[in-house]
């Protein structure tokens, strides 16, 4: 099955059916509360009257090709957040380590290791 991001739209991919490879399926994963909407025969008959209805987005409402789509859009936020993590260890000797130091440095908030009760402990840095 191919999918394809639409350019210039975010969150929109084109998808190719697959009962009718010549055919491609515009799906929009930000409709429906992260849903996602498909202009597929499929989605128009069966999921989209529950969603418009109000029901909650579930797994039951998606289909075939918003699945394809949501796992493409996966695979790009891995990949995109792999890449930053290689450059900040990049320009950074201690890496990664250095990159949570700066983000609890920069919010102020500095997270310590599991608490009495197993809860997690948040205290203010003081500089």
């Amino acid at each position: 099955m191919i999918v394809r991001p639409l350019i210039g739209e975010p969150l929109v991919y084109l998808v190719e059916s697959r009962s009718r490879g010549s055919v491609m399926h515009r799906v929009d994963l930000s409709e429906y509360g992260g849903n996602g909407w498909c202009g597929c025969e499929r989605f128009a008959f069966a999921c989209a009257p529950h969603l418009e209805r109000g029901s909650i987005p579930r797994e039951k409402y998606e289909c075939a090709h918003i699945r394809a789509a949501k796992r493409r859009f996966t695979f790009e936020m891995i990949w995109a957040v792999a890449e930053a993590q290689r450059i900040v260890m990049k320009r950074h000797p201690d890496g990664a380590d250095w990159a949570v130091k700066e983000t609890a440095r920069n919010s102020q908030i500095k997270v310590a290791k599991r608490g009495v009760g197993g809860y997690v402990e948040r205290r203010r840095i003081k500089e």
